[in-house]
């Protein structure tokens, strides 16, 4: 069964501990931006019927100067997001079309998810009106008390975390 689909990339944060003299959602990875490559993920599917990006109020003349003319051949909507990626995704999801089934929220840092992950989300959703990726953590995860490393800690035990039904999505 057909969905059809919208993406809320989300591009708003500040990007703080990245560091740097851009933005992480700006920095180019093989000469396109990596929010660009996030959209890029969904504009190449045929069930995605709207792509919104929520940026940062201040990044509005950057990315319509920088990137405008990608993301209208793209058809992607602009807005501003907020605070908080929870408020990012509420202003998005108060721009979702009326023919909208489905919902994907993405980080648009997740430049790399393949699209093998997005389909199995999107189809995952599509039977069971939610899912998230969880993919296994490959970093090390330590454990800090007062200031002092305790232990390493078993990183099997995790998971990094979507994709609803439209009104599913909180």
């Amino acid at each position: 069964m057909s969905q059809n689909v919208a993406a809320i990339i989300c591009a708003a944060g500040a990007g703080s501990r990245f560091g740097g003299k851009r933005k992480k959602v700006f920095v180019d990875v093989a000469g396109r931006a990596v929010f660009l490559r996030s959209v890029e993920l969904f504009a190449d599917r045929n069930d995605v019927k709207q792509i919104l990006v929520g940026i940062a109020a201040e990044d509005q003349e950057l990315v319509n100067v920088k990137w405008g003319p990608n993301l209208k051949f793209f058809n992607v909507s602009i807005f501003i997001g907020g605070e908080e990626r929870f408020d990012t995704v509420r202003k998005g999801l108060d721009l979702i079309k009326d023919n909208i089934d489905l919902v994907a929220v993405h980080d648009a840092c997740r430049c790399c998810a393949s699209a093998e992950l997005i389909e199995k989300v999107i189809s995952t959703a599509a039977k069971t009106k939610a899912a998230i990726p969880a993919c296994p953590v490959t970093a090390t995860i330590k454990e800090v008390k007062n200031n002092v490393i305790t232990k390493t800690v078993d990183r099997r035990r995790f998971l990094t975390p979507a994709c609803s039904k439209k009104h599913t999505t909180i």
